[in-house]
């Protein structure tokens, strides 16, 4: 499916040319990034052993704050079956390298717009 990156790049360029879409788009964004952040979030925690997958499947957390405070007993947790680090700092890389495109979009969608 190399296709959907050029189809929905179209789209955020269209969508970005008026300030109506592009708040909304920004928004919708932001919300795509939060959310993605949480699932990964609740899926490290049950691979690292401080959440279950209740009956209803919905993640239970061991701790208070979804396990935020044992972000160390996470990572070491995860040592034992994996490289966290290594996925860490990729994670890191690639958002920075995403948030650099983004801005880069839309300050040119902007600036168009003059």
């Amino acid at each position: 499916m190399p296709w959907i990156a050029p189809a929905i790049g179209l789209v955020a360029h269209q969508l970005t040319q008026y300030k109506l879409r592009k708040f909304i788009f920004i928004t919708l964004l932001f919300y795509a990034f939060v959310f993605q952040m949480l699932a990964l979030w609740a899926n490290i925690a049950l691979f690292a052993g401080l959440a279950i997958k209740a009956d209803d499947k919905h993640f239970s957390f061991t701790c208070d704050m979804f396990c935020l405070n044992k972000s160390s007993e996470i990572l070491s947790n995860l040592s034992m079956i994996s490289f966290p680090y290594i996925g860490l700092i990729s994670l890191v890389i690639g958002f920075i390298i995403l948030a650099h495109l983004t801005i880069n979009m839309l300050c040119k969608s902007s600036t168009s717009e003059v």
